[in-house]
This record gives C-alpha cells, structure tokens and sequence, in this order.
C-alpha cells in the first residue's frame, strides 16, 4: 500500500474515533498490514493480539524468558511465558519501559533487534518486516498511549444465561447448602441483577459458605492429610514446645482406657490443629478482613480444644462453650525453650504446623517444596511447568548446579531465595530461631529483585515474605483461580499456544475470560480484598451462568456454562435441603463425604489429592444408590406431614390414583398428579416449566407406568426401610400414634418413589 493510500486512510479512519486508529504513518502501515479489522485497541490488546502473538512468542521469548539466556546475562527486557498468570499485563509493562529507552534519538526496542547496541541474539527482525512495523507502533503507543472507548461488543455471543432466579437457585445451593425462600425468590425477580447482588451478600453470611471456602481451600492445601483419623493431627506438634499438648490426657491413660470425654477432646483438638490453616482462611473471610492475612496474619487462631493446647486459656478469648467445636478465635501461640516462652513469628497460613508438615523440607530439598507451593498456592505460578523443558544430566557439570549452571540457574534463582525465607522452621515445622545449619550455598532470604539483607531479621523472615507475596498481583490472581476451580469445578483457560490449530476459537474464549477477570480482580482491590468480592463476580459473570455454551464451536467459550458434577460434600447438603431427609450411615453421620467421599470423586488430602470432574461407573452406581435410598427414606415421611408443611408434595394425598381399578382416568387425581410433578421439577432441577411441558408428560407416563404394574400384580407390600416407623431427622422411632405408612395399598408410594429417584439421577439434579 502507497504512503499516500495509507495517509488518506488516516484521515478516514480519524473520523471514526471508536474504531482502529494509529499514532504515525509508520505504525498506521503496521495496523493495516497486520489486520486491523476496523476495532479499536488499546495498548493492552495491541500488545496481546499484536506484540505478543506475532513478535516476542515467536522471536524473543526463548532468550527473553526468566529463565533464558538474555535473563541470565541481567537483560532488561524480560518477558514471561503464559505460564505466569497476568503475563501480558507484566510483560505489557516492562515493554512499554524499554520502548521509552533511547539511543542516538531511536528506541532500544526498535535498535536491539537489528543486531545493534551489542544485541546478544544479534539480528532477529529485518527493518522492512511485518514483526518491526508492529514494534515500531508498540515504540509510538508507550509514548502516546492509545485508549479505546467501552467496546459493548465484549460480552459473551450466543450464549444464555440463567436468569436472576435461577442463578439465585444454583448459589444458594451451592453456597449455603439450601434452596432459596419464596421470599427470596419474589424479591430477585421483582428487582433483577442488584437484588440479585444484594442476595448474594446475605448468602455469604452463611455458615455453609464458610464451609465451602475451607472446603475449597483444602483442595488446595491438602492438610486435611491429618485429619484422618482423631488426634491425628497432635504428632504434629513438639512435646517440648508445647508441654500442654495433651492436657486432655494427664496420666497418659492408654486409649482404651481414655472417657468419652476424653476421646471427643483428643477428636477436636486434633481437628483445630489439622484445620488451622483452613479455620484461619474462613475466619479472615468471615471477618472481612483483606484477604491478605491469610499471609500476613501475625496470629493463628484457635478452638477450645486446640486452646489448651497451646497453653492458652479459652475464656480469655471469649471461648465459653467447649461443644462449640468450630468456633474459632485469634490468639498468638508461644513456644516454651529452656523453660522460657518464645513467641512464634506468625505469618497466616504458612507457619501453622498443619502447613509446615503437609510440605516439608529434607536436607537435599532444603526447603524448595516449601517454597515451590508458596508460588503455586498464593502466587498462581507453577514454576515446574515455567520452567518445563528437557535437560541433558550430562551437560550439567557444576559442583553447585542450582547455583552455577545455565540449564539450573533460571529457576533456582527465583525459587531458593524464598526457601531461604522457611530455614528457621525445621523439617518437622519446628521455628528454630538460632539454627545455623542453613547451606552457604544457598542464597540470602528474598522475593524476586528483594532480599533480607539483616541476619537478625532471619526468624521473621516469613513474615516479610508474607508481605510480598500478597502484595503482588499474582496473589489476587491466586485466590481468584483457587476459587474459580472450587466454585465453577475446572481450571481457568490458559493463553493459547498461538500455533494451535484452534487458536482463533480458543483466544476469543480467553479474552473474554480475562475480561471478566481483571473487573472482578478490580472489584476485589477496591473493596480492601475482601475474598466475598470475587465469590460475588464469579456467580454474577457468564462464566458461572451461561447454559447454553454446548452450541458453541470446538474450543469456543470453553470455560463458561452451567454443568460441573456436585462434590460429595456439595451433594450432602443438597439431598436434605431439596427431599428433607439427610442419606445417613449407621452413626448418622452424612454418608457421602464419609464412606463414599473417594468412590464419588472426593478426596483425602493424601493417596487422593484430585477431584474426578467427569462421572465414572462408580460415580454412577453410587447416584444409583443415592436416589434409590433417598426415594425410599423421604416419601413415606414427607407425606405423613400436613399438607402445608410437605416439601415433596404439597398437591397430592396417598389415595389419589391416577386410574380405578377398571383402568378409567380419575381426572381430578390426574390434574393433581401432574400439578405436583410441576412442583417436583422446580424443586429438584429448578425448572420453572407449564404443566403442558413434555417433560411433565414424560414423568407422569413413569409414575402410570409404575403405578400399572405394581395394580396388576396386586403388590401392596412396602420395604420396611421405607415405611413411616422413624423420624427421618433424628433416626428415633415414632411412637404408634404418630407412624405413617407401613404398606403401599394404593399403589401410589412407590409410583412416587420412581419419580423421585428419576428426578435424583438426572444431570440437572447432579450437576451444578
């Protein structure tokens, strides 16, 4: 294209304010060269759909990286892979300082690629290529930034979302383990997406939504390792350091020996102690203090139990009532050395002892697992997969690799000096402030480009590092995907690789992911990083309620819609809050998160530390089970209740059959039948159908159907696990007077029966 074209196209496009414009004739030729397509972009998007895509992933990243060559000779264009959450806004940045870096009037970005100023990599991009114009733009824009007005094009196309009510529904069951009031419900459809918001808060007060965030959490973490069995987590701790460890136990009686009271105290003690870190992330939440203690918190906080434990006194703390298991207080712990008291250095989550333990040290690892998940846990870096390339153990020839050689250096450089933030805490999490075992040839204690440079300051090095890491832009990030993955049930889209072969679908799914993203991250800073800020952005985004996404093209909007399989833990709270009755075990302890946790998908924090997303075949007979069981329990008793009080059916009595015994309609029974099939729809799937809906005739042929066959061979006889004889909350025996149905002369129980375990078994019913 001549200049002259592209100067009138300037003109042109001037006139357009909202779509694509350029700065110079040089960078306007870029833009027209690379497609500019009529849209407006930011520097932002010019870097990510320009920069990054065409120039530095494909010419600059291999020796730019962190870990590559140019890094290494102290380089000071940097730019991170999309293994780094936020790298584009990183790199965006470091990019845009190095373009305002000039030599003989011209860029050091512009002069580096041709081989000038002693480029290490030496010519890399020919002066008349496509890649130089889009850098000489990138030159002009980090002088002249480039800003775009609102583009109302970035929502999700084609795709349907869940009304407020309906959103309402799914958050209510998944955050407090209930189904949202009549109230409720009138009052979001009345006032749309702000009720809807308002809704949300008052949710999130619940003390199932601090359930699900420890629960969410211990996926991360995984110390719920100690939690197997009672008093598990107690070997954690010293004898020594806490000479009040088993206070519970004060004549060392053998266990067969202990009281039962003594038995539930060594059971909550050694709860609060494997829960810590957790309790302490729902106490923050709860509190709504800015996320970041859970890194900064210069206390720990405490149960009854674990109180006494660490030699404090419960009622100074306000801790009156010992039943109150899961009430939790702040308090700082002291240790006793020498018969003196020393005062642990807390610094949140990562020096509780459940934490120390769950990632420990050894005298090769030196405390590089420690710090390889503080970067995974709170940084939302995997520096195993930063740093996923393959090395040739021959070339390595260094006495001191992670110090000395090229293929080590990279990664060790970042990940050592935060291991040397954990060497006053030993292997068995022990804070050991006059340790002096540390390796020389480790590095001081530090954070990127920043150190502990004060030996004394060595035993609180910790708590600086909790600092840095949660003052960092990446700690928003961590907490958004850990929530992402426990609430929506998969793992945020990555940047594409921009040479996969569905890389146009998959970017545009990316894009809008990171749209959402940064607003509620945004949300998230400006409200004091209150963690309920990006729970509330989650649910009220596409990506929580989109229900049509599987219209969509192979790796379009990949990440958004309705449909993640409900935890074992989930699922436990959603049976009694939908049918009223709890799927118990012989102790009446919820049998789903017990002796079904791992056939169902659940883990233990140990041999199992990942969630099945996908159902299986023992998921599936496991749901069998379930709606089996649960059909037979919550029938019976639902309808010995008065009418008014029946969750299950409210529009039906147990005489009303749907024919006589010559096979004649009874059409007033049959009205009611279908009318309360209406019901059950909303109450277990949350549809909100017309009685001519198919579906309604579809459930109404299962419950003729069952009704029919179990008329013709005349069979009345009702289970006996699924007569009236119990109240179905407590498992105590109903005296005669108060018994409901002990046989099923109507026909009608059972018929029932089929449509609830139907209902149960249904994707809608299990799914999320």
């Amino acid at each position: 294209m001549s200049r002259k074209r592209i100067e009138k196209r300037a003109v042109l496009w001037k006139r357009r304010p909202n779509e694509c414009f350029a700065v110079s004739v040089v960078a306007l030729s870029a833009s027209l060269l690379s497609g500019c397509s009529n849209t407006c972009l930011d520097n932002s998007a010019f870097y990510e759909q320009k920069v990054w895509t065409q120039v530095v992933s494909k010419n600059c990243l291999k020796c730019h990286a962190p870990e590559g060559v140019a890094a290494n000779k102290n380089a000071k264009f940097i730019q991170l892979s999309q293994s780094f959450p936020s790298f584009l806004d990183i790199n965006l940045a470091n990019i845009s300082d190095i373009a305002k870096i000039q030599f003989d009037g011209t860029s050091e970005l512009l002069r580096k690629p041709l081989g000038e100023m002693d480029h290490g990599g030496g010519s890399v991009l020919p002066k008349d290529s496509d890649e130089y114009k889009i850098l000489s733009e990138m030159v002009d824009r980090a002088n002249k930034p480039v800003t775009c007005s609102a583009d109302a094009s970035s929502v999700v196309p084609n795709l349907g979302l869940l009304d407020p009510v309906s959103t309402l529904r799914k958050a209510t069951l998944q955050l407090s383990g209930r189904l949202p009031t009549s109230d409720e419900e009138a009052a979001v459809a009345q006032g749309g997406e702000e009720a809807l918001s308002s809704a949300l808060d008052t949710l999130m007060t619940s003390d199932n939504f601090f359930k699900l965030i420890k629960e969410i959490y211990g996926d991360v973490l995984l110390t719920g390792r100690y939690n197997q069995y009672d008093g598990q987590a107690l070997g954690l701790l010293n004898d020594t350091d806490y000479p009040s460890k088993n206070w519970w136990n004060p004549t060392a009686l053998p266990d067969n020996m202990l009281s039962a009271d003594q038995r539930n105290n060594r059971k909550w003690v050694g709860y609060a102690i494997a829960a810590e870190p957790l309790e302490l992330i729902a106490y923050v939440a709860r509190n709504n203090k800015p996320f970041t203690e859970i890194l900064t918190a210069n206390y720990t906080v405490v149960n009854w139990q674990s109180a006494q434990t660490y030699g404090v006194d419960p009622k100074t703390l306000g801790l009156n009532n010992a039943a109150a298991y899961y009430d939790f207080r702040p308090t700082k712990v002291q240790i006793t050395r020498n018969g003196s008291k020393l005062d642990l250095p807390h610094a949140g989550v990562i020096t509780t002892p459940a934490w120390l333990n769950r990632w420990p040290t050894t005298s090769t690892n030196v405390n590089r697992a420690r710090a390889r998940m503080t970067y995974k846990f709170f940084l939302a870096t995997d520096l195993l997969a930063v740093a996923e390339r393959p090395i040739d153990p021959s070339s390595v020839t260094s006495t001191n690799p992670t110090r000395d050689d090229q293929y080590c250096t990279p990664c060790h450089k970042v990940l050592d000096p935060v291991a040397s933030t954990f060497q006053k805490f030993d292997a068995n999490g022990r804070f050991q402030p006059t340790a002096t075992d540390w390796p020389l040839a480790m590095p001081q204690p530090g954070f990127g480009a920043k150190i502990v440079d004060s030996v004394a300051q060595y035993p609180l090095a910790l708590q600086w590092l909790g600092g840095q890491v949660s003052s960092e832009t990446r700690f928003g990030m961590s907490v958004l995907t850990n929530l992402y993955q426990g609430i929506i049930g998969q793992t945020p889209l990555p940047y594409p690789s921009t040479d996969d072969p569905e890389f146009d679908n998959k970017v545009k799914s990316w894009r809008e992911q990171n749209r959402l993203f940064q607003s509620i991250l945004t949300s998230f800073s400006d409200n004091n990083y209150n963690v309920k800020e990006i729970v509330k952005g989650l649910i009220m985004s596409p990506i929580y309620r989109t229900d049509q996404a599987h219209n969509l093209s192979p790796g379009e909007m990949e990440p958004f819609g309705t449909g993640r399989l409900v935890t074992p833990e989930s699922l436990a709270r959603q049976i009694p809050a939908v049918t009223g009755v709890r799927w118990v075990r012989y102790d009446r302890l919820d049998i789903l998160p017990t002796d079904y946790n791992i056939l169902y998908g659940g883990i233990d924090s140990d041999n199992v530390v990942k969630r099945l997303t996908v159902p299986n075949a023992l998921i599936a007979n496991v749901g069998q089970r379930m709606a089996n069981e649960v059909s037979c329990s919550s029938v019976a008793w639902d309808l010995m209740k008065p009418q008014a009080q029946r969750l299950l059916f409210p529009f039906i009595e147990v005489s009303q059959v749907p024919e006589d015994d010559n096979g004649f309609a009874v059409p007033a029974s049959v009205d009611n039948i279908r009318k309360n099939i209406q019901h059950l729809t909303k109450q277990f799937w949350g549809d909100r159908i017309d009685a001519s809906d198919p579906e309604i005739d579809r459930t109404y042929k299962l419950f003729l159907e069952t009704f029919r066959e179990l008329h013709a061979a005349k069979n009345t006889g009702l289970p006996y696990e699924c007569q009236g004889l119990w109240d179905q909350n407590t498992g105590a025996s109903l005296p005669m007077t108060m018994r409901g149905p002990t046989d099923d002369k109507y026909f009608t129980i059972r018929s029932w029966m089929a449509v609830i375990s139907y209902m149960m078994l249904d994707w809608r019913y299990l799914y999320q």
